[in-house]
């Protein structure tokens, strides 16, 4: 058995603000459990490795926050793309909903493969337990934009601008220097 739900191909702007919350809700069961979306890069975004750091960590904050509602997500995801990318809401609205679903298919990939990276390689810093790290988790990205920068709150604004795999790069080798000092420390203190 097999269901078939007929949709038009509307523009955004229409699914947000011209359609009925039924007709949305149709909208909404096809994204989800129908096969219409894929994770295609219509704005021409790229990979975020090559992005801007400020960008990335932005799409990061945004996409991990699971307490936000559709409205405030898409108004947040549009005040990304126009200060990152210089991309109206108006050309995004333009697109049509199942194009805008690529879109922000596209962008939850690549924050995956982002999450992943800074998963594996430059979190959980051998000596710093659990509790240590919930009590940092409540700034967000702030910690790495300031070692980023430095210490220096002034140079933040520089630092967002970086590439992502140059800050990437950076902050892993802090990572390795911070922990190889750490293990030459302990080794030290066990020689007496």
């Amino acid at each position: 058995m097999s269901l078939t739900i007929r949709l038009k191909n509307i523009k955004f702007e229409e699914y947000l603000h011209g359609i009925s919350e039924n007709e949305r809700d149709r909208y909404d069961f096809a994204i989800k459990f129908g096969n219409v979306v894929e994770a295609i890069d219509h704005l021409k975004i790229g990979s975020f490795s090559d992005c801007k750091f400020g960008f990335v960590k932005e799409f990061q904050q945004l996409y991990a926050n699971v307490d936000i509602t559709p409205n405030d997500f898409y108004n947040k995801f549009f005040i990304i793309l126009k200060q990152w990318l210089g991309v109206e809401r108006q050309k995004i609205l333009r697109h049509t909903v199942f194009e805008f679903y690529d879109i922000i298919s596209y962008i939850a990939k690549e924050i995956k493969t982002i999450n992943k990276l800074e998963e594996n390689l430059i979190s959980n810093i051998g000596s710093i337990d659990d509790e240590d790290t919930e009590t940092f988790s409540k700034f967000g990205f702030y910690p790495q934009l300031l070692t980023l920068a430095g210490g220096d709150i002034t140079k933040i604004d520089t630092v967002e601008n970086y590439k992502y795999d140059l800050c990437f790069t950076y902050l892993l080798y802090e990572k390795e220097q911070y922990e190889f000092k750490y293990r030459q420390n302990k080794k030290h203190i066990r020689n007496g």
